[in-house]
């Protein structure tokens, strides 16, 4: 087990960076103490800078995982990815490694670049001396100001030259970065994340201070808070309109749940006076008026039944029910692709869009069963009353 790296702090960071520290993911922070084996991951578009205690500096580019270790013997691993180190000359009993699957490269005090991705290991010397050692082999060689070593799985080691033109400064801090910095706080804001677009806004102003831009970001900075009130204010609105929205659903859906056992009855009751009306057609055309006036009664009764039960169903609140559905979802469908609404509200649009669709189904399918059922009443209807005066003048 290694000691704690005292005096070893994350100095600056741009973007997605996290520390890994025994089981825990952390957010970092600049100026945090970095431990004996954290893992620092830099991922996509983003950049670390480590600060040790004697001014020695670590850079971690972009896509790279490193863990280091040690206090008086410090050393990096590289897991995957590319670092850029510039070392003080170390005293007696110091050393500084930096390590891969593939290679170590130990220096006492000079400023090179290693890189480790698809089984390969690079190193470029840009001043002093750096020992590197093939682990597969044990080769060592000691590499200079221009020489790079390349070391690949199952391959001798190769030792060249190079221009140090040809290296581009990767780890300098640039407008580049800080413009960066700002389009991803700008996509932070727009969609909610605050905790996230602070973070941002800190490496922002450091950076900014590192660039002597200061009053620009802090101009660029203030116009993005600007906006992002007027959206808080839009989706102040947008929130209102969604609460009313989800109070309308759970209104029409619990009313529906009591309309739904009605229109089953008022199927079964349809259907039930169908049947009913053959057998008073039977009694008619067999001149039996006595029975024909009994089954009248019957009928009459069941007609009676039926009108108070689609009062009671209220059609007119069914076809009111499917137009503020459908109005709600139109405004639902026009909320989502509004700019500067958070992921929270988002996501609740999209269950309540959802939602709505469900509801507007069951609605529909229950309009759909009113209408054909009316219909059918009012052909029986007619019906009946024909052979009403057809059985009374008998």
């Amino acid at each position: 087990m290694f000691l704690i790296i005292l005096g070893t702090i994350l100095n600056f960071y741009t973007n997605d960076v996290m520390i890994k520290r025994a089981d825990s993911t952390i957010i970092p922070t600049i100026g945090m103490e970095i431990l004996n084996e954290d893992t620092i991951i830099a991922n996509d578009s983003s950049q670390a800078e480590i600060l040790y205690a004697d001014s020695s500096t670590l850079y971690i580019d972009q896509n790279s995982r490193i863990v280091t270790s040690g206090k008086e013997k410090r050393s990096v691993f590289i897991s995957v990815g590319r670092v850029w180190a510039k070392i003080k000359k170390l005293i007696k009993g110091e050393s500084f490694e930096v390590k891969n699957p593939l290679s170590v490269s130990g220096v006492m005090g000079t400023e090179f670049e290693v890189s480790y991705m698809n089984d390969e290991s690079v190193v470029r010397v840009v001043e002093g001396k750096v020992n590197t050692e093939d682990r597969q082999t044990g080769r060592e060689v000691i590499l200079q100001k221009e020489k790079a070593a390349r070391i690949r799985r199952n391959m001798e080691m190769e030792v060249r030259e190079f221009k140090l033109k040809e290296l581009r400064k990767w780890y300098e801090w640039k407008k580049e970065h800080l413009d960066f910095l700002i389009r991803k706080i700008e996509e932070a804001l727009k969609q909610g994340r605050i905790m996230q677009a602070s973070r941002l806004m800190a490496q922002g102003k450091v950076l900014a201070q590192r660039l002597n831009m200061t009053e620009e970001y802090q101009r660029r900075i203030e116009q993005l808070k600007r906006e992002y009130e007027r959206s808080e204010e839009k989706q102040g609105l947008i929130e209102k309109k969604l609460d009313k929205v989800n109070l309308s659903y759970r209104q029409i859906f619990s009313a529906l749940n009591r309309v739904e056992p009605g229109l089953t009855e008022l199927s079964l009751k349809v259907n039930r006076l169908a049947l009913q009306l053959l057998e008073l057609e039977g009694y008619v055309r067999k001149d039996n008026t006595f029975v024909a006036k009994q089954q009248l009664t019957i009928v009459n009764r069941q007609i009676d039944e039926i009108e108070n039960l689609i009062k009671e169903i209220k059609p007119q609140t069914i076809y009111e029910w499917q137009k503020k559905i459908e109005d709600d979802y139109q405004f639902l469908e026009t909320a989502q692709k509004m700019p500067g609404i958070d992921a929270r509200t988002r996501g609740k649009i999209q269950l309540t869009s959802k939602n709505l669709v469900d509801l507007k189904e069951r609605v529909r399918r229950c309009k759909n069963s009113l209408v054909k059922d009316m219909n059918t009443f009012r052909k029986l209807k007619l019906e009946i009353v024909k052979l009403k005066i057809g059985a009374i003048q008998r």
